[in-house]
């Protein structure tokens, strides 16, 4: 029985005793809190309530804060987030942390209340998800575009202007980019610059022109090296020069050169990579007949005279370890101690010749003699100690000594309180080694750090070190149990398996363990993870790295071409066996990263998340290796290719193989969506406009079905499968809402729609000036009632006005159900996103991006310009090709207006698709081609291409 279980027991039923339930009710512990949970406030942003809402935030830019509240009556909330290393909150702002690479992260914001007449806790929780804020597009203008042969291209010839993806987002200009090309000195054949802005490249058109340099170069100086003072046998430096020319026109720059003189046409005495001498007392440089001289000083070598400690007369491999203070460290121990250097400030590597070695730091000093300490064993009063700290490898080895001598080591004491029989009176509190423990690990006493205790019932707490546990009668045990929290069969006791591992409320991985000690048991919990990659050959963890980049470039010591000097694995690591990488946490590797295996290489995702680029994996090597990605967890893993924004969830025991000269990439799938007239799909993620949507298997793509106004939907199939009314939404408007998994193939969606058989009314005309009588009455009543446009009043239609061309692109928007939120961006100068543009500005987009409209060719659309008959028929006619995907051949079809002549050859084909549709508005014989077409011809054009091409039901 634990005692401790029993204390907290008898203080809660003195509690209850004392106080009304009420009272009790007001306990912080999460279970009650729920219980208690009640509807009497809700959390806003803005007007808009968001309890139990997701907010998307962004970790940088101008969408990285929200602002949460409450009502008034609820001002004194306590605002908590469950996650604050991804968004934190401080009176109710709620602020985004930084994930990086990370993909989307969540946070629940909690508001909490605690009524201060019935004391009822009352909390409201949101959630905040906070993507990492990337750039999506660059513009990149080169503001100096004409060079000199031998100019280098700066970040200062060159503006950048970035788009991020938390749009809308008034656009940045940055510096934080590469340029890619071209590097160094210019050439004749530089011709464009190439810039990278995380994974945007962008390029730019520059000229380059060949100089005659013998008699431009007023000048040269040398650069580098600005270093003057050198000793004997240094190595010379190759140089970098500033060439000024006579003509001001011609700006200076850099040339360097590295040794090869011939590369950069630049000569050096003492030439670059070669040995100094005392007598060099000047550097020299000539180029192009120009030269330029810098003062040297060599001083000759001391002679190495030797000592009595560190090596002998001449002696480079040797040297002594000194330490501060002189008493840092105790010269008396107990057995199973180990030597104490914690408190040595400054650790000292001496050469032989008593000069210093600075180039390691204390700290590093410090933990690789840690590394070789072993615990003292025997009893004595002359122990001695050496310890070594070994530079370089080989030859160039430099063995630095410390010895310690006469150190005391006497038996170990015992508390004289310790019962060491019965164990403890009571277990307070276990302190393990590690943070994480791995699934498969077999826990022990060695892995607990300390133990604290009490040995009486009124005594003090005392903390015993883990590593002494051993030595008690009492025979202290640790079990691992399992999920119920009770003891397992003996086979598996000590080990965490997976069936053991529980999750908390916010996702973390733990197992419970049970420390028994005497008569006193005491169960803790411990979190589940591994390190975060795990280097396994021949099923044997040989190491660990902090980084996947790292661990994949180690599996290269199987390559043939490799040096193995440059690894420091265990020579167990050979080709023939494949090596397995076992992710303990998720891992990210850079965009510009690129790995080819030499040999199998397996990475496990062990039910994390990998996020590699499409590029990252490059399978040059046709016979030699292959790269599998497997996931042992029964937790689904994840691999993202970032750039494609696409994510593929990898099943326990599942694989994805790169293979040489695939056409795609592993665990990438088709969906292929085709629909019906009357009505649109759209998708997220988007589909291309082949109707292709490329997803990762396992990943929900979610569909939104729009009937046109008078249909609905007639049949919905998903990989040749009717999909049940249940498995899918409807909203009042008829759009249907439909989420789809992708599977482990290619899928396919069908969509048809059918028309809504109801009884027409009779329309009440309300526009005074359209009568019964006119030829458009039947186009203007089709035009309202279907909301393509309206009149210009409550009581006029003027149908005799003109329309301009993003009123009439509009319109078509409309028609073809368009989803604005999707275009946040504006290709023309003319047409910005503002608020005042919001109504027409995404439609010119969708059109442009659609092929429906071109502007006029200078970057500019003409929003306001009326349109002409002819771009009237233009703009509908590719709206049949390019939205409606109806194919339709000019041949065949005479156009027999009298005034076709006038009509601009780019309207041709629109004027023929109208005649051959029955679409035409004519005066006389004559369509007056560069006309404005006013807006009840406009209705009669719309109608006639509703019924006649897209198959609308005539008006009755």
């Amino acid at each position: 029985m634990k005692k401790k279980f029993l204390s907290l027991v008898s203080l809660m039923l003195a509690v209850v005793m004392i106080f009304p339930a009420a009272a009790y009710a007001s306990g912080t512990d999460d279970t009650q809190i729920e219980e208690q949970t009640l509807d009497a406030f809700e959390i806003y942003s803005g007007e808009d309530v968001v309890s139990g809402e997701t907010i998307d935030l962004y970790d940088g830019g101008t969408k990285n804060t929200v602002t949460l509240t409450v009502p008034e009556a609820y001002k004194d909330v306590k605002w908590e987030s469950k996650s604050p290393d991804v968004a934190t909150v401080s009176g109710g702002v709620v602020t985004a942390k930084a994930v990086s690479g990370e993909g989307a992260k969540t946070a629940d914001i909690i508001a909490r209340y605690e009524d201060p007449e019935t004391f009822d806790i009352i909390t409201k929780v949101c959630t905040v998800r906070v993507t990492h804020r990337q750039i999506q597009d660059v513009t990149l203008t080169a503001v100096k575009k004409a060079y000199y042969v031998g100019e280098t291209i700066s970040k200062d010839n060159l503006k950048v202007v970035a788009y991020y993806n938390d749009a809308p987002s008034t656009p940045i200009e940055i510096t934080d980019y590469t340029i890619v090309s071209p590097t160094g000195a210019l050439k004749t054949t530089d011709t464009i610059v190439k810039i990278k802005a995380e994974s945007v490249e962008k390029e730019a058109a520059i000229t380059v022109t060949a100089v005659d340099v013998t008699s431009l170069i007023d000048k040269i100086e040398i650069v580098k090296p600005t270093r003057t003072s050198y000793t004997e046998d240094d190595t010379m430096e190759g140089v970098y020069i500033k060439v000024t020319y006579k003509d001001n026109t011609n700006p200076s720059y850099t040339i360097t050169n590295t040794g090869d003189s011939a590369t950069a046409g630049i000569s050096q005495s003492p030439a670059g990579g070669t040995k100094l001498k005392t007598t060099d007392t000047t550097l020299t440089v000539t180029y192009e007949g120009k030269t330029a001289t810098a003062a040297l000083t060599v001083a000759a070598k001391t002679p190495t005279t030797g000592g009595t400690t560190g090596g002998t007369t001449g002696d480079t491999t040797t040297g002594t370890i000194k330490y501060e203070p002189a008493d840092a460290i105790p010269m008396v121990y107990e057995v199973g101690e180990k030597l104490d250097l914690s408190k040595v400030t400054k650790f000292i590597l001496v050469n032989a010749n008593g000069s210093t070695n600075n180039n390691y730091t204390t700290a590093t000093i410090r933990e690789k003699l840690q590394n070789k300490l072993t615990a003292f064993t025997t009893v004595s009063n002359d122990t001695d100690v050496t310890l070594t700290f070994v530079v370089g490898s080989g030859s160039n080895a430099v063995t630095y000594t410390l010895v310690l001598t006469d150190i005391k080591v006497t038996e170990k004491t015992v508390d004289p309180n310790i019962d060491d029989e019965d164990g403890p009176y009571e277990i307070r509190d276990v302190e393990m080694k590690k943070d994480k423990y791995d699934i498969g690990y077999e826990i022990s006493l060695d892995d607990i750090k300390t133990v604290e205790v009490k040995w009486t019932k009124n005594g003090t707490a005392y903390d015993i070190d883990g590593d002494d546990l051993d030595d008690y009668e009492a025979d202290p045990t640790i079990e691992v149990l399992d999920k119920d929290g009770d003891t397992k069969s003996k086979t598996y006791r000590d080990t965490i398996e997976e069936d053991d591992v529980l999750t908390d409320r916010y996702g973390d991985k733990y197992v419970q363990l049970l420390l028994t000690f005497g008569d006193e048991e005491y169960e803790f919990d411990v979190e589940v993870g591994s390190d975060p990659v795990q280097f396994i050959h021949r099923s044997k963890v040989i190491t660990t790295y902090e980084d996947l980049e790292d661990a994949l470039e180690a599996t290269l010591e199987q390559d043939k071409d490799v040096d193995e000097e440059d690894f420091e694995l265990d020579s167990d690591v050979t080709s023939s066996r494949p090596i397995t990488l076992k992710l303990g946490e998720d891992a990210e590797l850079d965009d510009d990263y690129e790995y080819d295996p030499a040999y199998p290489v397996v990475i496990d995702l062990n039910g994390y998340t990998l996020t590699i680029h499409s590029t990252t994996v490059d399978m040059s090597r046709k016979n030699d290796g292959n790269l599998i990605i497997t996931n042992s967890s029964k937790t689904a893993g994840k691999v993202i290719y970032d750039d494609m924004a696409v994510t593929v969830a990898v099943e326990e025991d599942e694989e994805l193989v790169f293979e040489y000269d695939a056409d795609t990439l592993p665990g990438l799938r088709e969906v292929s969506v085709t629909w019906g007239k009357n009505g649109s799909v759209t998708s997220k993620p988007n589909m291309d406009k082949n109707g292709t949507i490329e997803a990762g298997a396992g990943t929900i793509i979610t569909f939104t079905i729009k009937p046109t106004t008078g249909y609905q939907l007639d049949t919905l199939k998903a990989d040749g499968k009717t999909v049940g009314t249940s498995d899918y939404t409807k909203s009042t408007s008829g759009t249907i809402t439909y989420k789809y998994t992708v599977g482990k193939d290619d899928g396919e969606i069908s969509v048809t729609f059918k028309e809504i058989k109801v009884e027409k009314p009779e329309w009440d005309n309300p526009f005074t000036d359209v009568r019964s009588t006119a030829s458009y009455y039947d186009a203007v009543e089709f035009v309202c009632e279907n909301e393509l446009f309206n009149g210009t009043s409550t009581t006029t239609f003027s149908p005799t006005k003109t329309m301009n061309r993003a009123m009439f692109v509009t319109v078509l928007g409309r028609l073809a159900g368009v989803d604005t939120s999707r275009y946040t961006k504006s290709s023309f100068i003319d047409v910005p996103l503002n608020s005042s543009t919001s109504w027409y500005a995404p439609y010119v987009e969708w059109a442009n991006q659609n092929g429906i409209i071109q502007g006029y060719g200078n970057g500019k659309f003409g929003p306001m310009d009326e349109i002409t008959h002819q771009q009237m028929y233009t703009i509908v006619y590719r709206y049949a090709v390019f939205v409606e995907n109806i194919r339709f051949s000019t041949n065949g079809t005479t156009i027999t207006v009298s005034d076709k002549n006038e009509i601009d050859s780019y309207a041709v084909d629109g004027v023929k698709f109208a005649t051959a549709n029955d679409m035409l508005v004519t005066s006389g014989g004559k369509i007056t081609p560069k006309g404005d077409a006013l807006r009840w011809e406009l209705a009669t054009v719309l109608k006639a291409f509703c019924e006649n091409v897209l198959g609308w039901e005539k008006a009755e």
